[in-house]
């Protein structure tokens, strides 16, 4: 009898247990569906009470693409978690991202990681707390100005010179026709540029024709950092079990390409540091000139920076590219307006400049409507509401919610551009055209009524405010010096073999840019391109350095040295 009382007893307390689980377990649910401050805001239910199908997204590198789908269906706003709502409308990025003068600014959330190691006790300009985000850009600011990058061009056009060079040997003789990786070949010549910019040593990349182990771990680095972004959303920040989770299930791989990329540009800096007298205007140059700029950064800090300039001034601009020319090859009529302003404008590759390139109007529609249809980083950059509260694109938030700006959807939806997927350069003409002159020409007042409704201020490929991307001027001057280039000396064209027009395909821009994943940034597959070296462009400019580089390889390669 005692035995069975108290089986009885331990059935009861199980039972108990079950129904305390079960009904706390469902108040849970109804609080955060119903009840939560966030409960007013659209979305799918499981969102509200779950960060799971938001980790889910994250670790598939598919965010951009989910986020469109749920803006498509909810609106612009959306409840993607139970304490986060992304929005997808234009004047969100202000009032997210924007400067406030007055106000509180959006702190970045601490669900945000980077591709830099997270224990280091020092915070690069983008993970920094504001006030220490305030006085680091303060010390770098000059030597990403427009001034201090007109002094650099030389730098770059030298690179840009033996990347031409490069190709002017792979694709052959002028009737000949040879599929390069371009995807391959760009990146090679970002990498070199920033080496130079940071360390006063480029990688050594276009020398020798292939990527070697730093850069390739700096293409991969962003992968360990979404990682750590799913890990917080499910775990929490700075938890034991979310630090148990990052270490076993980020890939080794990842976790070893971060650490090495760090090692490697601590090493760079300190012997740049050693050299302070070297007179060579890189960034560290400017900061070690100026006694105010030197004193308002630890070593540490200069180190985690060039880290991040090393990673963030190569590969975006390399995917920026490569979509450009995926773009040229599947858009032959824009690409044959661009070729035409191109070529019709510079009788010589030596008049290629940022002076007579940063005003050529079909070049620079081209480059703002690439970065719309495939901005380098098309995932989520989260913020917190201050205390108090804040209105976000007509909506008021509470304070502590996350908040970001889906930047993919904001782009890919006809809320803010109308024909949102397809390639069209002329929108950016009707945008900077006056009324007056855009009546006087049918053609452009067509294309005038036709985008009157556009927002441009939704492409925001460099984010927006005063944590919008340092790097944006040197950025825009290597697309365009580089995109005037290539148009320049080769004809680009769609490769022949099956292997290639396949691998190409992962570049198709529908279905979300389908085949490719964004972790943080696109990861890049191999773009083949057919490479038609322009007839009699060497007798014309003979005068070029570029060829004095291209004969220098030539004879190098035929020497086997």
């Amino acid at each position: 009898m005692a035995l069975l009382g108290a089986i009885q007893a331990s059935d009861s307390v199980i039972e108990l247990i079950l129904f305390l689980t079960i009904s706390t377990s469902l108040a849970f649910v109804i609080q955060r569906i119903f009840f939560h401050p966030l409960s007013k805001f659209p979305g799918p239910w499981v969102n509200a009470i779950s960060p799971l199908p938001e980790v889910l997204a994250i670790v598939a590198g598919r965010q951009h693409a989910y986020h469109r789908r749920l803006h498509e269906k909810y609106g612009p706003v959306v409840r993607v978690s139970p304490i986060e709502l992304i929005f997808c409308g234009a004047d969100a990025w202000d009032d997210i991202y924007g400067n406030k003068p007055g106000k509180p600014d959006f702190e970045k959330s601490p669900l945000q990681a980077g591709g830099l190691p997270q224990h280091i006790p020092a915070r690069a300009l983008t993970l920094a707390p504001w006030n220490d985000h305030v006085r680091q850009r303060k010390a770098w600011a000059y030597g990403f100005s427009n001034t201090a990058l007109l002094g650099q061009e030389p730098l770059i056009q030298t690179h840009i010179d033996k990347l031409i060079a490069s190709l002017h040997r792979l694709a052959g003789k002028p009737d000949e026709v040879k599929a390069v990786d371009m995807a391959a070949w760009l990146t090679y010549t970002t990498f070199d540029i920033i080496g130079e910019l940071c360390f006063a040593e480029p990688f050594g990349c276009l020398n020798s024709g292939e990527a070697g182990e730093w850069s390739t771990s700096i293409v991969n680095i962003a992968n360990a950092g979404m990682y750590d972004q799913a890990m917080r959303r499910l775990t929490g920040v700075g938890t034991w079990l979310t630090a148990f989770l990052a270490k076993n299930l980020t890939p080794k791989k990842y976790t070893a390409w971060r650490q090495a990329h760090f090692l490697k540009a601590k090493e760079k800096t300190m012997r740049r540091l050693a050299d302070e007298d070297r007179e060579h205007k890189d960034f560290i140059y400017y900061v070690l000139r100026n006694n105010e700029a030197k004193a308002l950064l630890s070593e540490l800090e200069i180190v985690m920076n060039t880290a991040l300039f090393t990673a963030a001034g190569s590969d975006t601009t390399a995917t920026m590219l490569a979509a450009w020319t995926n773009l040229m090859l599947r858009n032959r009529d824009k690409y044959k307006k661009l070729v035409d302003e191109v070529r019709g404008t510079f009788k010589s590759a030596s008049d290629i400049s940022w002076a007579t390139v940063k005003d050529l109007p079909y070049l620079n529609a081209v480059n703002q409507e690439v970065l719309r249809i495939c901005a380098p980083v098309p995932t989520n950059l989260c913020r917190v509401v201050p205390p108090g509260g804040a209105v976000i694109d007509g909506h008021p938030v509470p304070g502590g919610t996350t908040v970001s700006l889906s930047p993919w959807a904001a782009t890919h939806l006809p809320l803010n551009f109308s024909r949102p997927l397809d390639f069209l350069p002329e929108r950016w003409l009707s945008y900077s055209s006056s009324p007056s002159s855009a009546s006087s020409n049918s053609v452009n007042a067509k294309s005038e009524s036709e985008f009157s409704t556009d927002k441009p201020h939704a492409s925001q490929p460099f984010s927006h405010g005063p944590r919008g991307c340092i790097g944006k001027n040197l950025s825009n001057i290597e697309q365009r010096l580089i995109m005037a280039h290539l148009v320049w000396h080769f004809d680009l064209e769609v490769p022949d073999g099956e292997t290639e027009q396949e691998e190409n395909e992962k570049w198709d821009p529908s279905g979300d840019m389908k085949g490719l994943k964004a972790w943080l940034v696109w990861q890049k597959p191999s773009l083949w391109v057919k490479l038609r070296v322009v007839v009699d462009r060497r007798e014309t400019d003979r005068n070029r350095n570029c060829w004095n580089v291209r004969d220098r390889f030539v004879a190098e390669a035929e020497g086997g040295g």
